[in-house]
């Protein structure tokens, strides 16, 4: 069977013309064009009547796929009319067909003849036990509009709109509506109304008294506009990518046949005012990076910040996904229930953000063997699973918190969210473990057909192979940023800071000769790199050799130090000028998190990288620890530095690949 739908391009053929499909208009008109380039404005059910009756065909070169489809095309058949019109066209056609069949009988076709249709009519409404039979005008107009078709439809009483209108009133408005009210100011309906009776005043102005048109009272332009093609109207007003996301239809569903097939992944800020661990006082809303399996719709992992959605934000969250959750689960005594979430995924589904794109992102996932699969733009359906999951952590668990948002205002009402808040991020990273545990896991879900995702998850790890990392460290190391560095008598610099131990030494060439060597850094922490032994093949933990500035200092506090630092004293400095702008920087973020304005308290947090990581981790220093002890426990004296003794460099020193460094 050949299909078409409406869609614009599409041609229609008859004869020698050829009518091509242009547009919808607002009133629910379609737009065509002859080729002799005259436009013409049909409705839907003249088209209809054409193409049934074969005054029109349709031009099977013009069909194929196509995003400008207004909507397929079928046209209504008798079960879907309503019932009294379903009882009407069956006596009609009973009418028609015992007439025709008396015409037959007697050797004749039947005619319009109200001598010979009087008769046969009282005949049959006799036999049908009708006391209000049609007459002979109106059974030969029946007999009209079904016979060029034999389409019993057509025989539907035709019922009026109940009001008429002047056909100039209309085409005013028509450009009224053209003009004023589909543009993407969205200006209101009474701007319609004012410029409908501005055209018609002006019109009245150079006619006589007699051939004035009447304007149009407001409550007919309102209903005029309420009869407007909402899709024309919305694609003006709000934007086609606006008008595709709201008239979407869920007409198929992603496939998944296993497990760890297809994580998707997103972030969301979270509908609660958190509050600081410390001084108790308002730090704002913190951001939620989420992924989620979704053939059991079971969360894999999640990462909780003050800072926006960064490349770091979604390492985390891959390393919570793959790794198992036993040590969170005993972080969190409380928390009765399992989550076997573990395993490295086929595919991660995420939307086109930046910090997605990002090549340490690409990076790590072309190394753990994981296709990255980015949705279109302002295509969240594409990724409904956790769409869907972000609403439902918000109204299942933030949602009943002290000092939630809610989702807008209308529902927040004269809730205090700051007045009532009362979370810090520990007590939510603790909730939202408990609550993905214990109660989101073991509910039956709709989507999965009354089964729970943990029991899903259950049965699809007796089929799926889930596959870890051989090495947990190896994992650790991948998520930090990349570089390359040059090892001399000093060791590496990155970042403005130095790295060395004797494991390090003993890599450089024999007789002083320099190499290059691959390193990791991390943001949490730059008191240590990993460094890449090309003997061993594995990474190396190496410290910073000034321990006493680096150790603990996330890498956005030491960027802001080096800014200072290089602002008051150029290239040159001392070891306690160093410190002492640490210290003013943290005091800095002290007071950012005891300040009066929520904003910079978040910043604040940030700075101070708190995150559900480092509720879950605690304070993870085992890296830093192993690190420190392959080095020289003898300190070194710290001297102000003289300008050409290259042999006595600085700790913290200028360096050319500073940029480098930060991009890394």
């Amino acid at each position: 069977m050949v299909r078409f739908t409406f869609k614009k391009g599409l041609r229609f053929l008859q004869t020698s013309k050829i009518f091509t499909l242009l547009r919808r208009l607002a009133n629910g008109n379609f737009q065509l064009e002859d080729q002799a380039g005259e436009i013409s404005s049909l409705t839907e059910a003249e088209i209809h009547s054409r193409w049934i009756s074969g005054q029109w065909q349709i031009d099977e070169e013009s069909l194929g796929p196509s995003s400008n489809v207004f909507y397929f095309t079928t046209p209504q058949d008798l079960k879907s009319l309503p019932p009294q019109d379903q009882l009407d066209v069956k006596r009609r056609m009973e009418y028609l067909r015992k007439i025709k069949e008396m015409f037959e009988n007697e050797g004749l076709r039947l005619v319009s003849s109200r001598d010979k249709l009087v008769p046969k009519i009282a005949l049959v409404a006799a036999e049908l036990g009708d006391s209000s039979p049609p007459s002979p005008n109106t059974l030969w107009k029946w007999w009209r509009k079904f016979a060029p078709t034999k389409c019993i439809t057509k025989l539907v009483i035709a019922r009026r709109a109940g009001r008429r209108y002047d056909s100039t009133q209309r085409s005013v408005f028509d450009e009224a509506v053209a003009e004023v009210f589909l543009t993407p100011q969205q200006l209101p309906r009474k701007a319609v109304v004012e410029a409908v009776q501005r055209k018609i005043r002006r019109i009245n102005q150079s006619v006589r008294e007699s051939e004035r048109v009447r304007e149009p009272s407001q409550a007919t332009i309102y209903r005029w506009l309420d009869m407007l093609y909402y899709q024309v109207v919305a694609n003006a007003r709000q934007g086609r990518a606006a008008t595709s996301r709201e008239l979407r239809r869920a007409i198929g569903r992603v496939k998944v046949s296993q497990i760890l097939e297809r994580i998707e992944l997103d972030h969301t800020p979270l509908d609660i005012v958190v509050i600081c661990m410390v001084t108790r006082l308002i730090l704002g809303r913190p951001w939620l990076t989420l992924a989620i399996d979704r053939y059991s719709r079971m969360i894999t992992g999640f990462y909780i910040s003050f800072h926006a959605p960064s490349s770091t934000s979604v390492l985390y969250c891959l390393r919570m996904m793959i790794m198992p959750k036993e040590h969170i689960l005993a972080r969190f005594p409380d928390v009765q229930g399992p989550w076997p979430a573990r395993g490295l995924p086929d595919t991660i589904v995420t939307d086109n953000g930046m910090e997605l794109h990002s090549h340490a992102v690409e990076a790590v996932s072309l190394e753990m063997g994981i296709n990255l699969h980015y949705c279109g733009v302002a295509h969240p359906e594409m990724k409904g699973a956790i769409e869907r999951m972000i609403g439902t952590v918000n109204r299942g668990l933030i949602h009943t918190l002290p000092g939630t948002t809610f989702s807008n205002i209308e529902q927040r009402g004269d809730y205090d969210s700051e007045g009532h808040a009362a979370i810090d991020i520990e007590v939510l990273t603790h909730l939202l473990v408990k609550w993905i545990a214990d109660q989101y896991h073991k509910t039956p879900h709709r989507g999965l057909g009354g089964r729970t995702p943990l029991s899903v998850w259950q049965n699809g790890e007796k089929t799926a192979t889930i596959e870890l990392p051989a090495f947990p460290r190896q994992l650790e190391t991948i998520i930090g940023l990349e570089a390359t560095r040059t090892l001399f008598h000093y060791g590496l610099e990155f970042g403005n800071l130095r790295y060395n131990s004797p494991t390090l030494q003993a890599l450089r060439e024999p007789g002083g000769g320099t190499r290059e060597l691959q390193l990791r850094a991390f943001e949490h922490d730059v008191g240590y790199i990993a460094v890449f032994h090309p003997t061993l093949e594995e990474f190396i933990d190496v410290p910073a050799v000034n321990q006493e500035y680096s150790a603990g200092v996330n890498r956005y506090v030491h960027q802001l130090v080096c800014a200072e630092v290089r602002l008051r004293f150029g290239d040159s400095w001392t070891n306690d000028q160093l410190l002492n702008v640490k210290g003013e920087i943290q005091a800095i973020v002290d007071e950012a998190v005891r300040g009066k304005k929520a904003g910079n308290r978040k910043k604040g947090a940030s700075m101070a990288l708190s995150d559900s990581e480092q509720i879950i981790d605690g304070t993870d220093t085992s890296a830093l620890k192993r690190a420190c002890q392959q080095s020289d426990p003898t300190p070194k004296p710290r001297t102000p530095i003289a300008p050409g003794m290259d042999d006595e460099l600085p700790e913290f020193h200028q360096s050319k690949r500073i940029n480098e460094g930060h991009a890394a």
